[in-house]
Protein backbone atom coordinates (compact mmCIF):
# COMPACT_ATOMS: atom_id res chain seq x y z
CA UNK A 1 0.00 0.00 0.00
CA UNK A 2 1.04 3.72 -0.87
CA UNK A 3 1.76 6.02 2.00
CA UNK A 4 2.25 9.56 2.68
CA UNK A 5 4.65 11.34 4.87
CA UNK A 6 4.01 14.27 6.57
CA UNK A 7 6.17 16.48 8.04
CA UNK A 8 4.48 19.05 10.28
CA UNK A 9 5.92 22.50 11.36
CA UNK A 10 7.92 21.00 14.31
CA UNK A 11 9.49 18.72 11.51
CA UNK A 12 7.76 15.27 13.12
CA UNK A 13 7.61 13.37 10.64
CA UNK A 14 4.26 10.93 10.65
CA UNK A 15 3.80 8.11 8.15
CA UNK A 16 -0.05 7.75 6.65
CA UNK A 17 -1.49 5.00 5.01
CA UNK A 18 -3.20 5.66 1.64
CA UNK A 19 -7.00 5.51 1.61
CA UNK A 20 -8.18 6.56 -2.13
CA UNK A 21 -11.56 6.82 -1.03
CA UNK A 22 -10.85 9.79 1.34
CA UNK A 23 -9.02 13.37 0.54
CA UNK A 24 -5.85 14.26 1.82
CA UNK A 25 -7.33 16.13 4.17
CA UNK A 26 -9.78 13.76 5.37
CA UNK A 27 -6.40 11.02 5.54
CA UNK A 28 -4.45 13.83 7.71
CA UNK A 29 -7.46 14.46 9.83
CA UNK A 30 -8.10 10.08 10.39
CA UNK A 31 -4.57 10.59 11.62
CA UNK A 32 -5.32 13.11 14.27
CA UNK A 33 -3.60 15.69 12.37
CA UNK A 34 -5.09 19.31 13.10
CA UNK A 35 -4.80 20.64 9.50
CA UNK A 36 -6.54 23.98 8.75
CA UNK A 37 -9.63 23.81 6.70
CA UNK A 38 -12.36 26.43 5.69
CA UNK A 39 -14.67 25.30 2.93
CA UNK A 40 -13.87 21.61 2.24
CA UNK A 41 -14.53 22.72 -1.70
CA UNK A 42 -11.72 23.95 -3.03
CA UNK A 43 -12.89 27.61 -3.16
CA UNK A 44 -11.05 28.50 -0.60
CA UNK A 45 -6.89 27.98 0.08
CA UNK A 46 -7.29 27.21 4.08
CA UNK A 47 -6.01 23.87 3.48
CA UNK A 48 -3.16 24.07 0.99
CA UNK A 49 -0.73 21.87 1.27
CA UNK A 50 2.89 21.83 -0.23
CA UNK A 51 3.92 18.49 -1.86
CA UNK A 52 7.76 17.45 -1.60
CA UNK A 53 7.71 14.42 -4.03
CA UNK A 54 5.49 12.46 -5.56
CA UNK A 55 3.18 15.16 -6.49
CA UNK A 56 2.47 13.00 -10.00
CA UNK A 57 0.80 10.45 -7.69
CA UNK A 58 -2.07 13.08 -6.68
CA UNK A 59 -5.47 13.61 -7.92
CA UNK A 60 -5.44 17.22 -7.81
CA UNK A 61 -9.37 17.51 -8.56
CA UNK A 62 -10.50 13.59 -7.52
CA UNK A 63 -13.24 15.13 -5.05
CA UNK A 64 -13.97 18.78 -6.56
CA UNK A 65 -13.06 21.12 -8.99
CA UNK A 66 -9.94 23.82 -7.73
CA UNK A 67 -11.43 27.27 -7.77
CA UNK A 68 -7.93 29.12 -6.10
CA UNK A 69 -4.84 29.22 -7.88
CA UNK A 70 -2.22 27.33 -6.39
CA UNK A 71 2.09 27.19 -6.62
CA UNK A 72 3.24 24.39 -8.67
CA UNK A 73 4.30 22.18 -5.74
CA UNK A 74 1.12 22.72 -4.08
CA UNK A 75 -2.68 21.66 -4.09
CA UNK A 76 -5.81 22.05 -2.11
CA UNK A 77 -5.87 19.13 0.33
CA UNK A 78 -9.67 19.04 0.73
CA UNK A 79 -10.24 17.76 -2.88
CA UNK A 80 -7.02 15.48 -4.27
CA UNK A 81 -6.89 12.29 -3.83
CA UNK A 82 -4.46 9.22 -4.31
CA UNK A 83 -5.65 7.80 -8.01
CA UNK A 84 -6.81 4.02 -7.35
CA UNK A 85 -4.12 2.26 -9.09
CA UNK A 86 -1.80 4.20 -6.95
CA UNK A 87 -2.71 3.57 -3.57
CA UNK A 88 -2.01 -0.01 -3.84
CA UNK A 89 1.58 0.47 -5.11
CA UNK A 90 4.07 -0.33 -2.13
CA UNK A 91 6.78 1.65 -2.99
CA UNK A 92 4.36 5.39 -3.50
CA UNK A 93 6.21 7.55 -1.02
CA UNK A 94 3.89 10.73 -0.95
CA UNK A 95 5.98 13.94 0.62
CA UNK A 96 3.83 16.25 2.17
CA UNK A 97 4.38 19.54 4.49
CA UNK A 98 2.34 22.70 5.36
CA UNK A 99 2.10 24.92 3.27
CA UNK A 100 3.51 28.93 3.92
CA UNK A 101 1.50 31.05 4.21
Amino acid sequence: MAKITYKDEHGKVIEIPVDSNKSILEMLEAEGIDYPFSCMAGACSSCKITCKSGKDKVQLDKFGTPMMPVEDNEFLSCIAGIADDTAADEGTVIELEKAEE
